[in-house]
């Protein structure tokens, strides 16, 4: 029990010299940070398909499609 409790105060003693910091670090510039560009509703649409399904029927991504922008999850 001695001995764990030895070790578990090392690990820590080393744990917090480890993360210390140097006060070196410089922020980083938002200037060169990349941007974020964002898409229209129509560019970022998934192309229609169909796949064949268990049963034999056909799952086509047109007659899913909601016009209220909520978007389809497939598993």
């Amino acid at each position: 029990m001695t001995r764990l409790l030895a070790a578990l105060a090392v690990v820590a003693v080393l744990g917090t010299a480890c993360t210390e910091s140097t006060g070196t670090e410089t922020p980083a510039d938002l200037n060169t940070l990349p941007t974020i560009t964002t898409t229209t509703r129509a560019e970022s649409q998934a192309p229609d398909f169909t796949v064949p399904l268990v049963d034999g029927t056909g799952f086509s991504l047109a007659e899913h499609i909601a016009t209220d922008g909520r978007p389809i999850f497939l598993n």
